[in-house]
């Protein structure tokens, strides 16, 4: 109806109808790439988070380093 306003998208959907299979598997293949990107951005983000709190724990005291047993 108003895809007249966006040529890109009107041309995509009516001149190159037979290339529209084409485009779908790159969005699919960009979509997968970028999961794969998200989860090893947020696991290496999350271990130098555990490996900066274990060292800060190494120059901590806490009580229980100084427990007394009976």
């Amino acid at each position: 109806m108003l895809s007249f306003l966006c040529y890109i998208k009107y041309q995509a959907n009516t001149v190159n109808k037979i290339d529209n299979d084409t485009y779908e598997k790159i969005q699919v293949c960009l979509g997968i790439i970028l999961c794969i990107i998200w989860i090893l951005s947020v696991r290496v983000i999350r271990s130098m988070g555990r490996n900066l709190n274990k060292k800060i724990d190494g120059f901590l005291d806490s009580s229980s380093d100084y427990v007394i047993q009976i």
